[in-house]
């Protein structure tokens, strides 16, 4: 019967944190593949993968030999790296219980050697293994381990500058909007200010009023309005609200 793997003890957290990369499901990227590459390279094997373990798959940001995008994550040696912060290195695994059964390994495409480095976070999250796996049974060297753990550092430094730049933009993108929306705003109450201009030029009075006073209250110091609207109340005898804006222009403009 197959195992099903741990859990971890902060999977709610882990996956959080995953999920702050935005990575999963994205194209590929030359910078993953070259890691990737590297890896086969180093340990001499026919397939690499960068895989992010999710709630219930692992997905391959990078591969080398295999055609497939995911596997489930209870079929996944994988979800056993991410127990761990060093290496999980797997001789044989006809001869290891977590993994004698696994459909991977017992049917195609018939895994017998699986090492991989965890992908810990700066926060201390394993959110996924860089992994090199072969259909016969060897061992890695120390040199060939630490060249894998020096690899995987390098893919969370890429992951790290990655999220980076994409909170970066995405703070840019809202300081555009934000400034957008102070244009609008502005040219809305020009078109206020505007309309009451024109207004009063046509001795329409009460209108002009009525729009100084919106133009106001969306812009408390634009001073020339307090004497428009002055003037327009004192062209309907309304002295007592004439002498009020004037009043008010003058503290602004005393000259």
């Amino acid at each position: 019967m197959h195992l099903q793997p741990p859990i971890p003890n902060n999977e709610l957290a882990r996956l959080a944190a995953l999920r702050q990369y935005q990575i999963l499901d994205t194209a590929p990227e030359k910078v993953f593949d070259d890691f990737t590459f590297l890896a086969a390279q180093i340990c001499r094997t026919p397939i690499a993968l960068i895989s992010f373990v999710d709630g219930n798959r692992q997905w391959f940001k990078s591969k080398v030999g295999v055609d497939v995008d995911c596997t489930p994550r209870d079929v996944a040696f994988c979800a056993y790296t991410i127990m761990q912060n060093e290496p999980l290195v797997v001789p044989n695994a006809l001869h290891d219980s977590r993994f004698a059964e696994n459909p991977l390994v017992a049917h195609e495409p018939e895994i017998r050697f699986y090492a991989g480095a965890p992908l810990v976070t700066p926060e201390g999250y394993a959110i996924g293994t860089l992994c090199v796996v072969d259909t016969v049974p060897r061992d890695l060297s120390l040199e060939q381990q630490a060249g894998l753990r020096a690899l995987s550092n390098q893919v969370i430094a890429q992951l790290e500058m990655r999220r980076n730049v994409i909170t970066m933009s995405h703070n840019v993108m809202q300081r555009q909007q934000k400034e957008a929306e102070i244009r609008r705003q502005q040219e809305f109450i020009e078109v206020i200010y505007r309309r009451g201009l024109d207004k009063i030029q046509k001795g329409d009075y009460e209108a002009a009023i009525i729009d100084f006073s919106q133009y106001l209250q969306l812009k408390p110091n634009g001073i020339k309005a307090y004497y428009l609207r002055g003037l327009a109340f004192h062209k309907l005898e309304d002295y007592q609200g004439a002498i009020a804006d004037l009043n008010q222009y003058l503290q602004f403009n005393p000259n």
